[in-house]
């Protein structure tokens, strides 16, 4: 009677799936903080990718606060360090004063989360926290570009996530960790061709099928999994079109979020949409011209290049040297590197002018600068012989395309 009635209970449990369509993988919570933690954790990444980044702070303090010995707070922490840095890691000098706090912070996490037994914590929880802290040390060396250390740790916090999901694959926020070494792991020997990165293996097609475990299910990474594939499929894989499948979906998710829109300016540009992406930039300057001076004016000088790119691309280069003297004079931070290559743009807007005297001065200036990219290599190509429409054209079309 027992078996018949377990029977007839497991035949309906499998009916009911086929009804209603719900897959067995999909029927688990994903894994979330403590009631107390995760409304402040949400608010405060909900603040942090509007680059507000004093109330996103006081969020994840807020969460220190509440449990002060689950790893939780000093990790979120950590990761509003590295999203500081990362909006400006085009200014090459250091900021002591973030890059301790960051390293406090990961450490704290790392320390705590060995610790399980003093916040109530699992062991696949203990590897999660650990896992996400070594990841953030892997990136902020990465985004410094000192890949040796940023693989080091990325493959220590690897480690640490694959026995996270192994003890519990509904904590779906760590697959997003192993997605992004997997991915970086696969392409960036190749692309960087340092030979002692070639013993790196890596899977690229599973780093992605890992990130878009975390944007479907996660609950705390689904945004940064999406950015993450916004750029990936912009600049690695040479799919804008998926990528501006994604860049709609995230500015669906918060209408308001100006951050999320320079996100549709970048990918115009890799689709090559000059005309939508000059209305597209205008709206995005008028309505921050509006808005109270925050972290999104760092990314102006961004914008301005995008748009100069683009008239000069329409041959219209009266117009682009508009566009960049205004990226060059409204910088906030005259050291970020994109205001170099505003300066070395316009110096060829000023060629195809014909406006040679004023297209040396340009490329002078970019030369006093500490080189960020590879603006100091063009500009001295620049003093030799002056640039042609066509071929600025072509260093356009391949900065949207490497």
């Amino acid at each position: 009677m027992l078996q018949s009635l377990s029977l007839r209970r497991e035949l309906l449990r499998a009916v009911l799936a086929l009804l209603f369509l719900i897959p067995a993988a999909l029927q688990a919570e994903p894994y979330r903080l403590p009631r107390d933690l995760d409304t402040p954790a949400l608010k405060g990444l909900e603040a942090m990718y509007r680059l507000e980044f004093e109330q996103a702070e006081e969020a994840f303090r807020k969460m220190d606060s509440l449990q002060s010995a689950h790893p939780s707070g000093p990790l979120f922490l950590a990761g509003l360090y590295w999203w500081r840095r990362s909006q400006n890691f085009d200014i090459l000098e250091r900021d002591r004063s973030l890059e301790d706090a960051f390293w406090s912070a990961a450490r704290e996490a790392v320390e705590r989360a060995k610790q399980p037994d003093k916040w109530g914590g699992s062991s696949a929880e203990r590897h999660f926290y650990e896992g996400m802290a070594y990841g953030l040390m892997g990136r902020w060396h990465m985004v410094h570009y000192r890949w040796m250390r940023a693989y080091y740790w990325g493959s220590k916090g690897r480690r640490r996530l694959k026995k996270a999901v192994k003890g519990d694959p509904e904590i779906y926020d760590a697959y997003l960790g192993l997605g992004i070494f997997d991915y970086y792991a696969g392409t960036l020997p190749s692309i960087l061709k340092i030979p002692a990165l070639l013993f790196v293996r890596g899977d690229k097609e599973k780093g992605l099928r890992e990130a878009e475990t975390t944007l479907q299910k996660g609950r705390y990474n689904p945004v940064e999994a999406r950015l993450f594939l916004i750029n990936v499929h912009n600049e690695n894989e040479r799919k804008p079109q998926e990528a501006m499948k994604l860049v709609d979906a995230l500015m669906e998710s918060d209408r308001g979020n100006l951050f999320f829109r320079l996100f549709k300016i970048i990918t115009l540009s890799y689709l090559k949409n000059w005309e939508g992406l000059l209305k597209e930039g205008a709206d995005f300057l008028k309505i921050a011209g509006m808005q109270p001076q925050g972290a999104i004016r760092d990314q102006l000088p961004l914008v301005h290049l995008y748009m100069g790119n683009s008239a000069i691309a329409l041959r219209q280069p009266e117009r682009a040297v508009q566009i960049l003297t205004e990226g060059i004079e409204k910088a906030a931070d005259p050291r970020k590197g994109w205001v170099g290559y505003c300066l070395l743009r316009r110096g060829q807007a000023y060629d195809i002018l014909g406006e040679r005297e004023k297209a040396l001065e340009d490329y002078g200036r970019v030369l006093q600068r500490k080189p960020f990219w590879y603006e100091d290599r063009d500009a001295k190509k620049g003093l030799k012989k002056p640039y042609a429409h066509d071929e600025v054209l072509r260093l356009i079309e391949a900065s949207a395309t490497q």
